[in-house]
């Protein structure tokens, strides 16, 4: 009990967090300075990404079937920053039309000539967690996103955040306990904190990329 107890505290206020932003030293660890207490978005911008000002992306696609919601979203705010996008939808039905396998380099290439797209956006480290401890539960969720030049397979930008919901809360009494399990369980089985939670961390990534509209 005492454990979860340390948990539950510790877990409360992890959520009174402040997002900060830090440029990625390519010689240093991506987790140096953070606290328990901050939301760290961490990324790089190559000077070459200015130079060569890109109007087209492809948003690549991440082989998870249960993160096609995910791959949509992020087509969907990187489109406040580049002329034309290439989302999942009409990357997966030209793929097949044309009968190009995107996991291969030189099929990418050739998929972009026809597109006439020349960049690729490929999202990596996706990871999902859950803790649910009946009067308190918390949804998180990890995400890259990397921009780079297909044809000169050059990285422009990258960034990496994590993020956390939570709901319910320490049970002090009674009422507060059968209030908080029955917000802890609404919290966790629910979808839409799930999309608020991809909004989040793409809103705070897509803040440190450089608008080309």
């Amino acid at each position: 009990m005492p454990r979860l107890l340390t948990l539950l505290i510790v877990a409360l206020l992890s959520g009174c967090v402040n997002t900060t932003y830090r440029n990625m030293d390519a010689n240093s660890d991506s987790k140096n300075g953070d606290t328990p207490f901050s939301q760290a978005v961490v990324y790089r911008i190559a000077d070459t990404l200015y130079e060569q000002s890109p109007d087209c992306v492809i948003v690549g696609p991440t082989h998870k079937p249960a993160a096609s919601n995910i791959e949509a979203a992020v087509a969907r705010h990187v489109s406040e920053r580049f002329s034309r996008v290439i989302g999942p939808m009409i990357r997966d039905r030209k793929a097949r039309e044309w009968a190009f396998d995107l996991r291969n380099s030189d099929d990418r290439r050739a998929f972009s000539r026809k597109l006439k797209c020349s960049y690729w956006l490929e999202i990596s480290a996706l990871h999902k967690g859950r803790d649910y401890f009946v009067v308190w539960s918390q949804q998180r969720l990890s995400l890259a996103l990397s921009l780079s030049s297909i044809h000169e397979e050059h990285t422009l930008w990258i960034a990496q955040h994590t993020a956390s919901r939570s709901g319910g809360g320490l049970a002090l009494s009674p009422i507060s306990a059968a209030v908080n399990a029955a917000e802890a369980g609404f919290h966790q089985s629910s979808h839409d904190v799930a999309t608020s939670l991809i909004d989040d961390v793409l809103r705070r990534m897509i803040v440190t990329l450089p608008d080309f509209r």
